[in-house]
């Protein structure tokens, strides 16, 4: 019988940590946006991801020193990776 209450004891526990949370910032979200008036201009701030943003700059595409580099570096990955994959299937 103890262990019943035991187990119910940590699931309420679990369900107070895991999910309430979530239900009261949805609470204080919804209570925040009715705040706000219809005349007001919402600025909506858009996030960008690492993946989404530009990684490379075209003004270096035709800089051959520079892809030297970029191909060297890219290189020293491609072995770091196939070292990695080696150990793992050793292993």
């Amino acid at each position: 019988m103890k262990m019943y209450y035991l187990k119910m004891l940590s699931f309420t526990f679990l369900i107070n940590t895991l999910v309430l949370p979530h239900y009261e910032n949805c609470q204080n979200n919804h209570y925040n946006i009715n705040l706000i008036r219809n005349n007001t201009q919402r600025t909506i701030i858009k996030s960008r991801l690492l993946a989404q943003a530009k990684n490379h700059n075209p003004h270096y595409h035709n800089d051959p020193e520079l892809k030297e580099i970029i191909d060297k570096m890219n290189e020293d990955a491609n072995k770091k990776n196939i070292n990695k994959l080696m150990i793992h299937i050793n292993n």
